[in-house]
């Protein structure tokens, strides 16, 4: 899921590598990330919004974007609770204006 959004929201992607990393947020909560250079382009096309902002931040947003999808299909208190400790994270993190941008 998190590599189809990645397809929609990310420009460039399709041209790069298709590796990706993973972390660990400073809650205990865990995102994925392209391993892309430089600043990202995120388009949301839902809310036109365009934000440029590193890798880890867009994947970031594209973790909380694939987990919320899971939930809402699913109802899974697991994946809800993730998706709430990564929410948590993203506002409190360095580019949490650009991550709050797309994500709303």
């Amino acid at each position: 899921k998190v590599y189809d959004l990645a397809d929609t929201f990310l420009e460039g992607y399709s041209n790069s590598s298709g590796f990706w990393h993973y972390y660990e947020a400073s809650n205990g909560a865990g995102f994925l990330a392209p391993a892309m250079e430089g600043l990202v382009t995120v388009n949301n096309v839902e809310n036109c919004s365009s934000e440029k902002m590193s890798a880890e931040a867009a994947g970031l947003v594209l973790t909380i974007l694939a987990l919320n999808n899971v939930t809402s299909s699913t109802k899974s208190r697991v994946t809800y609770l993730e998706w709430e400790l990564l929410m948590d994270f993203a506002r409190n993190h360095k580019e949490s204006s650009a991550i709050m941008k797309i994500l709303d």
